[in-house]
């Protein structure tokens, strides 16, 4: 699975809020354990820096005027605020939208047999990372939201024996009947394995 922001390069992550696939470099980690993209992170900073803005104005405000208790905005200043932060939030998403993040076109490559199975494996992930936990009924549901919908993957994953599994997630193989390489390895939703006995097909 290819990064959104750098194609060359392996996606490892994806973003909670948008969903971009991330390589190391793009993924921003926050302390409460989210990961988002940098797009997503200047929407948040924003919001941040807005309210911060705010806050500063209304305590220098009470600090000049002497006052001890609560500031309380009056009606004129409460809606300049929230036209601020409007403002504020349409540009940042006029930015945001404005660069459109594009559709993973991940292409099932069959000379290589474990950057195919890793392809799927990653694939699958996204899969259930986006719909609860939950993995697809088929690989076809895969297409075209987390593989490219096109000729050549679906003739690879008519050649691909996949079964839900309750203790593994899933198990995927390559068909005795492919006419590629790499029958002998046995994907799970958390290995990749040489297989130990035949699976009924």
């Amino acid at each position: 699975m290819d990064c959104n922001y750098h194609p060359n390069c392996d996606a490892t992550k994806f973003c909670d809020q948008c969903q971009a696939y991330l390589c190391d470099s793009c993924a921003i980690g926050l302390k409460n354990g989210r990961t988002l993209c940098h797009r997503c992170m200047l929407a948040l900073s924003l919001h941040d820096v807005n309210g911060e803005t705010i806050r500063r104005k209304q305590a220098e405000e009470s600090q000049r005027l002497g006052v001890k208790k609560r500031w309380r905005p009056a009606y004129l200043q409460v809606l300049v605020a929230a036209g601020a932060l409007l403002a504020l939030l349409l540009i940042g998403l006029r930015f945001y939208w404005s660069q459109p993040v594009q559709r993973p076109q991940v292409v099932l490559d069959t000379a290589s047999p474990m950057r195919l199975l890793t392809k799927l494996q990653f694939s699958l992930a996204y899969y259930g990372a986006a719909h609860k936990d939950r993995y697809p009924e088929s690989l076809f549901n895969l297409l075209p939201d987390f593989l490219a919908d096109t000729g050549q993957n679906r003739k690879v994953l008519r050649n691909l024996f996949y079964r839900l599994d309750a203790q593994e997630g899933y198990v995927l193989r390559i068909k005795d009947s492919a006419p590629f390489p790499g029958k002998e390895l046995v994907v799970t939703a958390e290995h990749i394995k040489v297989a130990e006995e035949e699976l009924s097909q």
